[in-house]
């Protein structure tokens, strides 16, 4: 499935989810492994855009939102 319309909007959800995450790859180390979701958008975004039913599901539904709360966020204040 394709989460996102174009790459401005997954540039946006990256941006409000990812980056924000406590999980996210630019918090990581480079041993660390990266968050599984985050990873799937990245590929996505080189490829057509599509990523599996069980990453979407993890990734929580948009419903049609632009930009929705990943389910799996964890902000640093919550650690």
């Amino acid at each position: 499935m394709r989460p996102f319309s174009g790459r401005s909007q997954y540039a946006d959800w990256v941006s409000s989810n990812c980056d924000r995450c406590a999980k996210g790859a630019h918090r990581l180390g480079p041993d660390a492994l990266p968050c599984e979701i985050e990873l799937a958008l990245g590929e996505a975004y080189f490829d057509d855009g599509n990523i599996t039913d069980a990453i979407a599901a993890r990734m929580g539904d948009g419903a049609g939102r632009y930009c929705w709360k990943c389910a799996e966020l964890t902000d640093d204040e919550e650690e």
